[in-house]
């Protein structure tokens, strides 16, 4: 007996790869023999040479296999027989889940793997192969059948409960794919729950099914349920022995039927439905056309025809044919469009013929039969009553068997023959009319028939030799030939017109030199112009199933479909309808005049239409699809890129994968040129690649570049234009709003009407302009004119700068705080001159007097000074009290008087705190800039690339690292709390700010206009008033030039009258202090004006907060409009949504218009709630 040995395993949870290895060649190998067992010994990953023991094998072959296997093989070093350890990881390793391998030389690898027949794999847990040469592969996956194939696992795999995998159990059977299943002898199925249950069956696609033998279903969910039936396409079905349907939801559910087309159903034995929606429900009834209207083109009887959309062909042996005809009765035949025949037997032949009557005949543009038996031949011809006869155009015969022939008779008296009307007569040659029955016949008339009755044992025609040299021919079993040399050669052909021939089974021909070769073909037509100006071939059919209509029509290709003058269907399955119309590829269809489709399956639908590639498709008079599988849909519309989509009267897509959507304007078409290239709107273009342009007139003509919005333009690489006429000509350049303009190179434009002229400048704001280089416009109508600088007005319309931290670099703008500092310094030293002295400052003026002192000069006893307009009087504490107090009431924010003094208020906004109302108020201004910004953003189109985290990143490659960072530009960084405005700005320092191209903030709390080797100045700065406020040149120049005036003034005067007014007890009026206090309370706010100011306040917030929940309402309304279209299955798709938010309610409406089975789309959708209103527009396609 063999001896089971298990190997070592150097890690716990897994065979180290050297031992895998050779476990796998032993166990392929069959019975081994270790010949070093030493060098396995040496080293754990090394594989043992083994030899089949020729020697031994030959001196045993006399014993069976078990004794073979058992004695005679020479013992390996490490054996790895059918009990191996199993070759897997995060088994259990306890011998609970071995994998076991009981078959001669089979494979099993995984927990609980079985592979139990000779030859036999199975890897995976739970798989198993049981017999011999099956394979198994995947979780439950079970191969049960000889040389069958099992690959794929369970539903969601054992981590949630055990079940099935794939399973092969038919002989030589294949199933791949999680939970598949090939039952049937060498039967395959392909995909997710496939299954192919019968012998020779074929199941492919997400739970396809064939379960009978021979059948073949593929796509998701198709369903080939009989003997030999065929199912192709999403959701067929294909339910009857010999069934074929082939296409989205087709289904021949009768036997051997044929469904072809979209939702095509043949639910009668032998039916054939081609077209969408087509329906052939009568046995062996043919049904071909589309629906129209929502009405089916059906043959509903037994043997009935109908061909063209939205004809009926509804009893037994039924034929209609030509748009919207119908033939109504048994037996009944309506050709042509709006044809009628609705009584048995009855026949209406032409545009709007109508047979009413049993037995009826209608021939001829709007010919009406209504009586029964009623005949009328000719436009126009009327036969009203039963058995009457009425030949030529507008002739009528109103009266029960009467007849009149010629156009315009009348005939309207019981069996008469009318050849005229009344003032209309007509003569009979030789013969007058006839009255009664009685009435003779002359001898010319007789020997007339007696000559017909001669020449009818000849052949069956009319103007014939006679002599013998031009006889119809009928050589074939049961076979008809009537015509001049006429042949009719084949079993139960027919042969009908001057030289028409008919030599394969079941063939038809008519014409003149018509000739129908293909077993059941049919050839009808005939010369160009007959065979008075030559005999030339008149229409062909050669192959099998073929049909042939029309002058020198031609089809040569088993069962191909030419109809009308000059067709020709040259491969098979094609279909050529219209003069001159060319389908010469297999499964082509061409339909129009000289439409043309020239590869596989390419259709060509329309005047002059052309499909040159594989699964082309053109619609409409012109259109042209000559890329691999192309679309174009429109008059002249060009889809000549691989994949291309051209949609619109004279659209072009030329690029690979192009889509171009929209009609021509004034001779310039739509046209989309660059590989991946959209676009949509009238006269649009997208030149470059993967160039996109949304607009009427819009171009995008570089690569990358965005051009969105009517008259938008962008001009250079990866440039961005966005809004009505925006414009984007520099590389790398971005504008944002109507009118806006980015020419430079980097350059970005955000606003309606901003204009960013030079390189890497920036324009932010209405009418903001930027046009030096490195410069930018910060605000509304702000102007930026000088080269790496930062404008924040114009000149005479100056902004401040507020809450400027204190500079500490060279390169730093300094606050208002820092300025004051420096003054205080230099009053400090002038201060030291005197300490003591109390003097005029001009003895000769005495309008001024300081007071010296190391703690000041309390000045007691003083009256209260007037308060009035003019008073030049002191004021005393406490009226300076009472008017603080007064004014911090007024204030608000925590301001308060107190005997240290004044304290002010603190306001607090959007988490910030402000010590003055002229900061906060500037934050509120900010605010709502912000907010309308916001709002703006909102109203308007995405240009860039926005970041979809908390915080906001706008610009290809921007970084908002938190939720409070803001990154605006190509590559711009932001870190916490940081602001970087530009492309490439940087400000990853807390709470700092880079504002322009290339600017650097990595310090924290800080405002950089530039970087340490390129500094901006700000210019257009207003004079600072809180100490944090950054103070101006000017400024600066000012208070140094003050400073060193008043130290330059000159000795001390001394006042000796101040010390009199003081010692005296008088009260002291010191009139230049009175006018300094009532001129800083004068400008105080009192609390009127700043509740008016907070009402304001409050009602744009209110305003606010309206927009947002319209806005609010207005999304939400969209999104359910969007909801409701997506899955709906017809071509043409409205959608309402209704939105609700905070109180205000919004309407959204839109329409969406699918292509190809829902392989292409464009939509258009609009939603309003009160004043706001939003409108777009999309396209989409898969393949």
């Amino acid at each position: 007996m063999s001896t089971s040995t298990r190997l070592p395993s150097p890690h716990p949870a897994a065979l180290r790869p050297g031992l895998l290895t050779a476990a796998l060649l032993l166990a392929l190998a069959g019975p081994a023999v270790a010949t070093q067992p030493a060098a396995q010994a040496a080293s754990d990953d090394a594989v043992a040479e083994a030899s089949t023991a020729p020697d031994t094998q030959a001196d045993d072959a006399a014993t069976d296999d078990a004794d073979a296997n058992a004695d005679d093989v020479v013992t390996p070093a490490y054996s790895l027989d059918a009990a191996a350890y199993y070759f897997a990881v995060n088994g259990a390793q306890d011998g609970s889940d071995d994998a076991s391998a009981t078959g001669a030389r089979s494979i099993a690898a995984g927990t609980r793997a079985n592979a139990a027949a000779s030859d036999a794999v199975a890897i995976g847990n739970r798989a198993t192969s049981s017999a011999s040469a099956a394979i198994s592969m995947g979780d439950g996956a079970a191969a049960s059948g000889i040389g069958s194939v099992a690959i794929g696992g369970t539903f969601f795999g054992s981590d949630f409960s055990e079940s099935d995998g794939a399973r092969s159990s038919g002989f030589g059977a294949v199933a791949v794919g999680a939970v598949s299943e090939a039952t049937g002898g060498t039967s395959t199925a392909l995909g997710w729950s496939s299954r192919a249950t019968a012998n020779d069956t074929v199941a492919v696609g997400a739970t396809a099914f064939a379960d009978a033998e021979g059948a073949i279903a593929m796509g998701r969910a198709a369903n080939a349920s009989d003997v030999v039936a065929v199912a192709i396409g999403y959701g067929s079905q294909a339910a009857q022995f010999g069934a074929t349907s082939l296409g989205a939801f087709a289904s021949a559910t009768g036997y051997a039927g044929t469904a072809l087309g979209s939702d095509a159903r043949a639910s009668g034995d032998g039916g054939v439905a081609v077209g969408e929606g087509a329906l052939a429900a009568g046995q062996q009834s043919v049904a071909i056309g589309a629906s129209n209207a929502g009405i089916p083109t059906q043959a509903n009887g037994l043997g009935s025809v109908t061909v063209g959309a939205a004809s009926w062909a509804l009893s037994d042996y039924a034929t209609a044919i030509g748009f919207d005809s119908h033939a109504d009765a048994t037996r009944s035949l309506a050709a042509g469009a709006n044809a009628l025949a609705v009584a048995a037997d009855s026949s209406a032949l032409g545009a709007g013929s109508n047979a009413s009557g049993e037995y009826a005949t209608a021939v001829g543009a709007s010919a009406a039969a209504w009586g029964v038996g009623a005949t009328a031949l000719g436009s126009g011809a009327f036969a009203f009553a039963d058995d009457s006869l009425a030949l030529g155009y507008n002739a009528s015969a109103t009266a029960i068997n009467s007849i009149a022939l010629g156009a315009n008779s009348v005939a309207d008296r019981d069996n008469a023959v009318s050849i005229g009307s009344v003032d209309g007569e007509r003569q009979l040659t030789n013969l007058a009319d006839g009255t009664e029955d009685t009435d003779a016949v002359n001898k010319r008339q007789l020997d007339a028939v007696i000559a017909a009755g001669s020449e009818a044992q000849q052949y069956f025609s009319v103007n014939g030799l006679g002599d013998g040299s031009d006889v119809a021919s009928a050589t074939g079993s049961r076979a008809v030939a009537a015509g001049t040399r006429a042949n009719a050669s084949g079993g139960d052909t027919v042969a009908i017109g001057n030289r028409a021939t008919s030599s394969a089974a079941a063939a038809v021909s008519m014409g003149d030199g018509a000739a129908a070769s293909g077993i059941g073909s049919v050839a009808i037509g005939g010369t160009f112009f007959g065979s008075e100006f030559g005999e030339s071939d008149g229409a062909r059919s050669t192959g099998f199933g073929a049909v042939a209509v029309g002058a020198v029509s031609e089809a040569t290709g088993g069962t191909s479909t030419a109809l009308g003058w000059s067709s020709r269907a040259t491969a098979n399955d094609t279909v050529a309808v219209g003069a001159t119309a060319f389908a010469d590829a297999e499964g082509a269809i061409a339909m129009g005049r000289a439409a043309s489709a020239s590869d596989t399956i390419a259709v060509a639908i329309g005047y002059g239409s052309q499909a040159a590639q594989f699964g082309a498709t053109s619609l409409g008079a012109f259109a042209s699809a000559t890329g691999y599988a192309g679309t174009a849909l429109g008059s002249d519309a060009r889809a000549s890129g691989d994949g291309g989509i051209a949609v619109g009267e004279g659209a072009l897509a030329a690029g690979q994968q192009s889509v171009a959507i929209g009609a021509s304007n004034a001779g310039v078409p739509t046209q989309a040129n660059g590989l991946g290239s959209t676009t949509i709107g009238a006269a649009s273009w997208a030149l470059s690649d993967y160039a996109t342009a949304i607009g009427f007139d819009s171009h995008a003509d570089a690569t990358r570049s965005l051009a969105a919005g009517a008259n938008a333009l962008a001009v250079a690489v990866d440039s961005s234009a966005l809004g009505a006429g925006s414009n984007a000509s520099g590389d790398y350049a971005t504008a944002v709003g109507a009118s806006s303009a980015a020419w430079g190179i980097g350059a970005t434009a955000l606003g309606s009407g901003a204009f960013a002229f030079a390189d890497d400048s920036l324009a932010l704001g209405y009418n903001a302009s930027a046009t030096a280089i490195n410069s930018i416009a910060l605000g509304a109508n702000s102007v930026a004119d000088r080269e790496n600088a930062v404008s924040i007005g114009s000149v005479g319309s100056e902004r401040q700068l507020t809450n400027v931290a204190a500079g500490t670099l060279a390169t730093d703008a300094v606050n208002k705080g820092q300025l004051d500092s420096a003054i205080a310094g230099v009053g400090g030293d002038v201060g030291a001159l005197d300490a003591a002295a109390v003097k005029y400052d001009d003895v000769a003026t005495k309008d001024s007097v300081s007071f010296s002192g190391a703690a000041g000069t309390t000045l007691r006893n003083v009256a209260d000074g007037a308060l009035a307009a003019g008073s030049l009087e002191a004021v005393n504490g406490g009226q300076v009290f009472a008017m603080g107090t007064a004014v911090a009431q007024s204030l608000g924010g925590g301001a308060s008087m107190t005997g240290a003094g004044f304290s002010g208020p603190s306001y607090t906004i959007q988490g910030s705190s402000f010590g003055s109302v002229g900061a906060a108020f500037g934050a509120v201004d900010s605010q709502f800039d912000a907010i309308r910004a916001r709002f703006d953003a909102i109203d308007g189109t995405p240009s860039v690339p926005v970041g979809t985290g908390d915080g906001l990143a706008i610009g290809t490659g921007s970084v908002a690292t938190t939720p409070t960072s803001t990154a605006v530009g190509s590559a711009a960084q932001a870190g916490t709390g940081g602001t970087a405005v530009g492309a490439g700005a940087v400000a990853t320092g807390d709470n700092s700010v880079a504002i322009g191209q290339g600017s650097v903030a990595t310090a924290a709390n800080t405002v950089s206009v530039g970087s340490a080797s390129n500094q901006r100045r700000v210019t257009n700065v207003a004079d600072g008033i809180a100490a944090s406020d950054a103070a101006t040149v000017g400024q600066v120049q000012a208070s140094a030039t003050a400073s060193r005036t008043y130290a330059d003034a000159g000795d001390a005067r001394t006042l000796a009258d101040a010390k009199a007014h003081a010692t005296a007890g008088d009260t002291a009026t010191l009139a230049n202090a009175r006018s300094y206090t009532d001129d800083v309370f004068s400008r105080a706010i009192g609390r009127s004006d700043f509740d008016a100011f907070r009402t304001s306040v409050d009602d744009r917030f209110y305003q606010v907060d309206r927009r947002v929940d319209r806005i609010g309402a207005m999304g939400t309304a969209m999104s359910q409009m969007a909801v409701n279209t997506a899955g709906l299955s017809g071509a043409n798709r409205v959608g309402v949504g209704i939105g609700q938010q905070g109180g205000e309610e919004a309407l959204a409406i839109g329409y969406q218009r699918a292509f190809r089975d829902n392989r292409a789309s464009v939509s258009i959708g609009g939603s309003m709630s009160g004043s706001e209103s939003s409108v777009g527009v999309g396209g989409g396609f898969s393949w």
